[in-house]
């Protein structure tokens, strides 16, 4: 049996079928993820897909949607995906994760409110960056970046992260020796002031989850090991961001976790 189907009738039926159903898309955003309301209401930022052909996936690019007229302006051109939007407390500032330096390796760029010029690249990561927030104040951004090997977390699944080494087949074999450097998850906070980066949580702590709890402290989901395993008993702990020291607030036999906090951060809500 010839394994490559594509001169097959059938194959070209439904290849036909397919190019009606997406070929008007082909070039344009054509589906949504991660919206951001801006904070005066009128704009919305998102992730929009876009498809050039029908070999592949879709990738992402960052767009803004004008509430009142409902258009839509791309304004992020890749490479690769740009992803995950969030607007600065004040608008002035859309920051957003991509890979265009290095295709599976997200990094945080920021980019004008308006989309005007050029993203500016603001963390260059030994890994990637799974997540990104604003403090209330809009003078720090915080993000978590897991290590080449670090197990998925939430939504993505089980297995790890992609290493640096990606031109082996998709079957080859790990081999698991141990817990690496590269296993962990960390807090970094980058400063809109001075333009620096440093890291928040200490070394041998693994952050799974976290969020802003005021300007002064970030809720996290913390354990001692960066193995899945550890994930499901985690408890919640209060990170100090002048110091970094943690104090563990709340634990359970069950799971723990999607942190959030009011904007004081006098309280903090997280599912179980």
């Amino acid at each position: 049996m010839d394994r490559d189907l594509r001169q097959s009738s059938l194959y070209r039926a439904i290849r036909r079928q397919m190019l009606r159903v997406y070929g008007p898309a082909f070039g344009r955003i054509s589906g949504a993820a991660d919206p951001a309301p801006a904070p005066d209401g009128r704009r919305i930022a998102f992730a929009g897909s876009r498809l050039e052909r029908l070999d592949g996936v879709p990738h992402t690019r960052i767009a803004i949607a004008d509430v009142a007229t409902g258009g839509v302006t791309e304004v992020t051109a890749g490479p690769h995906d740009d992803r995950l939007p969030r607007w600065s407390p004040d608008g002035a500032w859309l920051a957003f994760l991509s890979d265009r330096a290095r295709a599976g390796h997200a990094e945080l760029y920021l980019l004008a409110g308006d989309g005007s010029g050029a993203p500016l690249r603001v963390a260059e990561v030994d890994g990637t960056i799974e997540y990104h927030a604003w403090s209330p104040d809009g003078r720090t951004i915080l993000y978590a970046v897991a290590g080449a090997g670090a197990d998925l977390a939430g939504a993505q699944g089980s297995g790890t992260t992609k290493g640096v080494a990606a031109n082996l087949p998709a079957w080859m074999p790990e081999v698991d020796s141990g817990i690496a450097e590269n296993q962990w998850r960390r807090l970094w906070l980058y400063d809109c002031g001075t333009r620096a980066n440093r890291p928040l949580s200490r070394a041998g702590l693994n952050v799974w989850e976290a969020a802003w709890a005021g300007a002064d402290h970030v809720a996290a989901i913390v354990s001692t090991r960066p193995g899945e395993d550890a994930w499901y008993t985690a408890p919640l702990a209060l990170i100090d961001v002048a110091t970094g020291h943690e104090e563990i607030c709340a634990t359970s036999a069950r799971q723990l976790g999607l942190p959030a906090a009011s904007p004081s951060g006098r309280r903090i809500a997280l599912v179980q």
